[in-house]
């Protein structure tokens, strides 16, 4: 006898699942110390797991990019990652990956951001990228 499984009763005050993705459409250089957009969405008001992600390449060996995600004009700031070129590798493109739980309000945006690290005229170009929001409630 294999065992069986029932879904539970849809429940019409549950939250709609809502998730949607946004691409970068062509290469983005990015020479600004401050973070700047990347990828932007505003879906509803919830909580989301957010999913920031894509490949990126420095003009500079040994410099490097902080990638992270902002929610309704906000820093996450457990969501900043830091990555560095540690040469050897030319111009091959790096990937980049970070992640947040974010909480919003109708009309409020969430950003996947990347800045440099330096301000001395380096350029990251950030090949593609992703941004991945799924309503967890």
């Amino acid at each position: 006898m294999g065992s069986s499984y029932s879904s539970p009763a849809a429940d019409p005050a549950a939250a709609t699942p809502f998730s949607d993705t946004d691409d970068l459409s062509s290469p983005s250089p990015v020479t600004d110390t401050t973070p700047v957009t990347i990828v932007a969405l505003t879906p509803g008001a919830g909580t989301y797991l957010v999913l920031f992600g894509g490949s990126w390449i420095m003009d500079t060996i040994g410099e490097g990019m902080n990638a992270l995600i902002f929610g309704a004009g906000v820093e996450i700031t457990q969501s900043s990652r830091l990555f560095l070129d540690a040469g050897g590798e030319g111009a091959a493109p790096k990937t980049f990956q970070c992640a947040a739980r974010i909480t919003v309000t109708a009309g409020q945006e969430i950003s996947g951001r990347v800045a440099v690290l330096s301000g001395g005229g380096e350029i990251c170009t950030i090949v593609n990228a992703n941004l991945q929001v799924v309503r967890v409630s």
